[in-house]
């Protein structure tokens, strides 16, 4: 499968946890949008283009935003039986390091 049907998968299951989201089903959701950013990370390591290298970061920053706040419903209607914070941020930290995207942003900045 080549860069851009891994692309369009990853927005197809992205749609699927939109709608659940609209359902109010943040469960199911929440391993949409995990799901999502799984094939995206494939998609960033074959792809080939600049131009969707970008979307598809953006596109990962984006669940990935959303997947946080999800959990932090589904923690709370599961009593955080199932999504320990450790656990979950653990799995995330994994798909995106926000702190690695701050230290190019500041090096960038103030150049020695």
């Amino acid at each position: 499968m080549n860069d851009l049907k891994l692309f369009q998968t990853a927005i197809d299951e992205a749609n699927k946890a939109l709608k659940f989201d609209k359902e109010k089903k943040y469960q199911e959701a929440l391993k949409k949008y995990l799901n999502a950013v799984e094939i995206l990370n494939t998609v960033k390591k074959i792809q080939e283009s600049p131009d969707l290298l970008v979307k598809v970061e953006d596109k990962i920053k984006e669940y990935l935003n959303r997947a946080r706040v999800l959990k932090f419903s589904v923690s709370k209607d599961l009593g955080n039986h199932s999504f320990k914070k450790k656990e979950f941020n653990k799995e995330l930290t994994f798909f995106y390091r926000p702190e690695i995207e701050e230290k190019k942003d500041d090096d960038n900045e103030n150049p020695v």
